[in-house]
């Protein structure tokens, strides 16, 4: 008689190896850390000149990090700026 429940008690412990699967990788998953872009990077990124950059981040107009004398910048928040500050142009 227990052998009879053997093949739907073996389907309910795989289901459960499978949820336990599931949530291992859900708290093992490592989001990639974006790494910071010189400002020769950001100027060629957003189509401006260095000098340009650097006087829209002393007006505090561009997000960027600054470390000691050193400016950088992330490219997914320049990407968000452009996109925040773009106009729509009808011709």
């Amino acid at each position: 008689m227990e052998l009879e429940k053997l093949p739907q008690l073996i389907l309910d412990l795989t289901e459960k190896v499978k949820t336990l699967e599931d949530r291992i990788d859900q708290l093992t998953k490592v989001e990639p850390v974006e790494a910071p872009i010189s400002l020769k990077e950001a100027s060629t990124f957003l189509g401006l000149s260095e000098a340009t950059v650097y006087q829209k981040c002393s007006k505090r107009i561009i997000p960027y990090c600054k470390t000691g004398k050193r400016l950088s910048f992330f490219k997914s928040e320049l990407a968000d700026f452009v996109k925040s500050n773009n106009r729509k142009v009808y011709a």
